[in-house]
């Protein structure tokens, strides 16, 4: 889930950071053309800005302020690395400046139906139904869908990614690849993964390093070549130019731990035992995992530690804020095995009537999708042993041998 946002009004654009994903992406105003501009280096993006050609961001694992090029994502630069909690960022010129001007505004940029722009300002026409004409503007009814196989075909007849279906974001004008009598049962077509959280990827996203499942089944089970790679100690994998290059790539910072170089400390910091970091004296025993592996919050005065009464204290000794306490997000960073993180274990959480509530996560998930055969929640807790004691409603038929319940009509 996206933990920041912010708006190019001048290039029509919207930027998020999701720092479950650790990616920094963009999009058109109406969620069309989704570019992920930065997955590697952010390791915790909290807050974003845009400014001129620039997009700036606050990362609280690096404990830096991170500028990049807003329409590649290159040109990557730290401007600075020694802020012990980098959350909000705001851009603020000194003189004004006038307003580019939206070529949508002339004659609808000469299109029939949608004016849009891309990145660098250019028009680009779109058809909310239909397709477009060869000639970029026109749009021309589409009676018989033409969707490729990777794609879903809207029940307007518009085409969207398939990965995209049944992600709780309505892509489809109609909202038709949100069904919940769709995603229930949704099948993964060919050349597609299914994850453990019933989202469909397509196959060559598995096993690429990236979690783009957002539970990390995707990367479960996945081989690791040692000459081009490094195995975590949690048993994630990495590119081998990772290991030791001063930033936490590991979900448990083992790529940071044991290195054979160490660099020397900024002047006023202080070298972590273990990992490649380096803290202020200050920053000792406050609550914060400065160094990565809590190293900086052992032998402290107090033999419990304690966090404000504002924060909420993680099995690892980090403290995070406690409205990020069952969120749905990894902030306390101390998952292992594909587990949960400290912050969203025990979750209470009040579900809708019509809701299913998952056992161990803060998960509500519809009541149709639980024992359908496919495990929804991130514990499999709605493919349990209730499925076999289980019974449907009149308005389903319950199914000998998996006990699942359809709709009567089927």
């Amino acid at each position: 889930m996206p933990n920041a946002l912010t708006l190019d009004y001048q290039a029509r654009k919207l930027y998020w950071a999701d720092a479950f994903l650790d990616k920094v992406e963009r999009t058109d105003y109406d969620g069309k053309h989704r570019v992920v501009l930065a997955h590697s280096t952010p390791k915790h993006p909290f807050a974003l800005a845009v400014f001129g050609d620039l997009l700036f961001w606050t990362d609280l694992t690096v404990h830096a302020v991170v500028r990049a090029n807003k329409y590649s994502g290159s040109d990557i630069v730290l401007l600075r690395r020694d802020i012990a909690q980098p959350m909000g960022i705001v851009a603020v010129q000194k003189t004004d400046k006038e307003c580019a001007a939206d070529p949508c505004q002339v004659m609808n940029g000469f299109c029939e139906d949608t004016c849009l722009t891309d990145a660098s300002g250019k028009v680009e026409c779109h058809c909310t139904q239909g397709v477009l004409a060869s000639d970029g503007q026109r749009c021309i009814p589409k009676s018989v869908s033409n969707c490729s196989s990777s794609e879903f075909s809207c029940t307007n007849g518009n085409c969207i990614p398939f990965h995209l279906t049944c992600d709780s974001i309505k892509q489809c004008l109609d909202g038709s690849d949100e069904l919940p009598t769709f995603c229930a049962h949704r099948p993964c077509p060919t050349g597609f993964f299914r994850c453990n959280n019933a989202r469909c990827i397509p196959q060559n996203q598995q096993c690429n390093h990236i979690q783009n499942c957002g539970d990390g089944s995707d990367e479960i089970g996945c081989s690791c070549n040692n000459a081009t790679h490094f195995r975590c100690a949690n048993g994630q994998c990495i590119v081998k130019s990772m290991r030791c290059d001063y930033e936490p790539d590991c979900k448990d910072v083992s790529d940071e731990i044991g290195c054979p170089v160490m660099r020397s400390c900024m002047t006023g910091f202080i070298k972590c035992a273990n990992t490649t970091a380096c803290y202020m004296p200050t920053w000792r025993c406050d609550g914060e995992n400065d160094c990565w592996d809590n190293s900086d919050e052992q032998d402290c005065p107090t033999a419990i530690p304690t966090c404000p009464e504002d924060k909420f204290l993680c099995a690892n000794g980090r403290c995070i804020p406690q409205s990020w306490r069952c969120d749905d997000e990894d902030d306390c960073t101390d998952a292992n095995g594909g587990g949960l993180s400290s912050d969203e274990v025990a979750c209470v959480k009040h579900c809708k009537p019509n809701q299913f509530k998952c056992t161990n996560t803060s998960e509500c998930i519809s009541n149709s999708w639980q024992c359908d055969g496919h495990p929804d929640c991130a514990d499999g807790s709605d493919e349990g042993e209730h499925c076999s004691r289980r019974d449907c409603p009149e308005t389903e038929f319950q199914c000998p041998t998996s006990n699942r319940c359809i709709p009567q009509k089927w």
